[in-house]
């Protein structure tokens, strides 16, 4: 490497101009005066530069600025070799000098289309103009708009004062409303509770009775009797049913909620293990996912899932494998539990009935039930301070949801 920038077998430069002092000093102040140019334009550029901290092509400039002072060198060095012939040097400073050139080249073809978008003084004058326009035209505008603001605040505290009024008259309203739907609710219910009670003894009659003829006087009545009376005994256990349904619902609004911390997990455990006759030896796999902890009363909450769970058993009756799928999740402000199945399912479209007293999707000829278990569900979750919902589709399942408050100690637990 060094021999390469060995240079005694060279003559200096000054040797092709013949020492000429005319020649000679006439190439040194056109270089010197050049390479001066050279290193004041990147002085002049970083100036440019302080002041506009807002140009967006500052690496063009480093790049330009550059070029300049290796052309500057270049220009000295063609001063040095005039007595020194160190033209592998010089040749050095031009090589570096063709890169950074060629580079240049590059990144300004490449930045052109860029500033050719660049706002021209005449496009900023006008958008100038345009803007004392609009500031003129704005402040002309807010005066109006202070007045009418002026205005409106005057009609507002008039508004106020009668909405405070009309408030006042509303919470009067609402409270009487609120007393009179206690009592009726509290008739209701009292009235559902007792008919239902008064419902059991001529049930028990009727069941009695039936039973005593079938049982004492089996040849006095032919296979039609007999038919009809099964029949009869069949409605009267339905009926009993019906009336276990309607005091369970009418239970589930009257009963004092015991609010307490409640092991969802153990609790869909034990409610599986008590459901366990009503699989028989079906089919049935049931996954039972990590569920959160809840704060409520337990035993009603026993009562939720003991109907989900039995719902998805009875109407996955027609698989030949039941899947039941048991899972929850903690949200921000509420956990929710899932219970999913690959039963009956059921149209969308009617999925507002599903809730309701007596409601039923299905025939009872298809599944049992009086259509209460549901509205039991929404009573429960509704006094919980929660709220239930379903999807499904017909004949490929159906999924219950049911979400209750987070407690704040399970706030940010996933």
């Amino acid at each position: 490497m060094l021999e390469f920038f060995a240079s005694e077998s060279f003559m200096p430069h000054g040797h092709c101009f013949l020492w000429d002092p005319r020649i000679l000093w006439l190439h040194v102040v056109s270089d010197l005066g050049i390479a001066f140019a050279y290193f004041a334009i990147p002085l002049a550029l970083i100036y440019f530069v302080e002041r506009r901290q807002d140009f967006p092509f500052k690496w063009l400039l480093v790049l330009f600025s550059s070029f300049i002072l290796l052309c500057g060198a270049t220009h000295l060095l063609g001063v040095w070799v005039l007595w020194n012939p160190d033209y592998a040097l010089e040749g050095v400073v031009k090589a570096l000098t063709a890169i950074v050139s060629i580079a240049t080249f590059f990144v300004t073809v490449k930045l052109v289309p860029q500033a050719l978008e660049l706002v021209g003084p005449r496009e900023l004058a006008k958008v100038n103009a345009d803007l004392q326009r609009n500031i003129e035209e704005c402040a002309k505008a807010q005066g109006e708009l202070e007045q009418a603001y002026a205005a409106i605040e005057e009609k507002v505290k008039e508004r106020t004062a009668r909405l405070k009024e009309s408030r006042e008259e509303v919470g009067r309203l609402n409270e009487d409303l609120e007393r009179r739907v206690a009592e009726r609710t509290a008739d209701l219910e009292s009235f559902s509770y007792s008919v239902s009670h008064d419902l059991r003894t001529p049930l028990r009659a009727i069941e009695g009775f039936s039973r005593i003829v079938m049982e004492e006087y089996p040849d006095k009545l032919d296979d039609e009797g007999k038919r009809l009376l099964k029949i009869v005994r069949e409605n009267v256990s339905r009926m009993g049913n019906l009336i276990d349904d309607i005091l369970a619902f009418s239970r589930a609004g009257r009963r004092d909620l015991s609010m307490a911390p409640v092991d969802m997990d153990s609790l869909a455990t034990a409610v599986l293990e008590e459901l366990k006759p009503l699989m028989g030896a079906r089919d049935v796999r049931v996954d039972l996912g990590g569920l959160p902890p809840a704060q409520g009363d337990s035993s009603m909450l026993h009562q939720v899932l003991t109907n989900l769970i039995e719902n998805a058993v009875k109407f996955t009756k027609n698989k030949d494998r039941a899947i039941i799928d048991i899972s929850g999740r903690t949200g921000d402000n509420e956990n929710v539990y899932c219970i999913r199945d690959n039963g009956a399912g059921f149209d969308m479209r009617y999925s507002d009935r599903l809730f309701g007293v007596f409601q039923r999707l299905h025939g009872a000829d298809e599944f049992e039930g009086a259509g209460i278990g549901l509205a039991i569900i929404k009573r429960i979750v509704s006094r919980h301070r929660g709220r239930v919902w379903a999807e499904g589709k017909p004949d490929e399942g159906a999924t219950f949801y049911f979400a209750l408050p987070a407690r704040k100690e399970d706030e940010g637990h996933a």
